[in-house]
């Protein structure tokens, strides 16, 4: 009678768990766990561990399977050479530069960027899926003596917030004021971006010297990335130069973000 007892209680065991009478319900592996039975926890193989995707200038490396993430974003170019951005619209900065075709002189403006705008293409800015266009408008006033003396000399510039070599090195002219270019936005490789810039009025208004200009480009939709700016017009850019090189305290930056 003892016997079938311990017959009865191991039968009991058998059945309620999991052994010849039932297979196991695994739950699948993840990341940090092994396979698990559902029914009786017993454990089988090991755990995924993460599948990182590296870091970029957006996210984090950020595992593939469950979203945890390590680490920080790649810090942008700009803020590892130290270079100021100006992001104010409507704000007037003071810029300083030289007379025309006299580098030893000074002559002192007065920059605003104005009117920043996104949207999806026009007339004259072809849309592209996945694509949108980042606008701004620049005014440059001269207004001192100096610039009826000496004239005025400026220069502008277009670059990249994050990667200012690779924007540099993968810039191609379609023509001579619009540009193809590289980017690479939340870990994609995006090869069609386009920069235009159109120099809308140059001349004398009264005493005053005014120059504006109109700055396009077509991005990634939400990149934040696009920098235009104005350097003292004496720079001297060599061939093997970037921004970080030749700008100085007279260079004023606009971030189109």
């Amino acid at each position: 009678m003892k016997r079938l007892g311990l017959v009865i209680i191991a039968l009991t065991v058998i059945l309620g768990g999991c052994g010849l009478f039932h297979e196991h319900e695994w739950k699948d592996a993840t990341c940090t766990t092994p396979k698990v039975c559902a029914t009786c926890e017993e454990v089988k193989g090991e755990a995924l561990g993460h599948d990182y995707a590296p870091a970029n200038y957006q996210q984090p490396a950020t595992c593939r399977r469950c979203d945890v993430v390590d680490g920080t974003v790649l810090q942008p170019d700009f803020e590892i050479h130290g270079l100021t951005v100006d992001t104010e619209v409507d704000q007037v900065y003071v810029y300083h530069t030289c007379g025309n075709g006299d580098p030893e002189t000074e002559v002192v403006g007065e920059l605003k960027f104005y009117d920043y705008k996104i949207f999806e293409g026009d007339d004259k800015h072809t849309a592209k899926e996945g694509y949108e266009w980042r606008s701004v408008k620049a005014e440059l006033l001269f207004k001192d003596e100096a610039v009826l003396r000496h004239g005025a000399e400026w220069s502008t510039t277009w670059e990249d917030y994050y990667t200012i070599a690779k924007h540099d090195s993968s810039t191609n002219a379609i023509n001579e004021t619009t540009y193809q270019f590289a980017l690479n936005y939340m870990g994609v490789d995006y090869a069609d971006a386009l920069f235009t810039k159109e120099l809308t009025h140059s001349g004398w208004e009264g005493n005053h010297y005014l120059v504006t200009y109109e700055f396009y480009f077509r991005v990634p939709i939400g990149y934040d990335g696009c920098v235009v700016g104005f350097y003292h017009g004496a720079t001297e850019w060599g061939s093997t130069d970037y921004i970080y090189d030749v700008a100085d305290e007279n260079t004023i930056f606009f971030r189109l973000k």
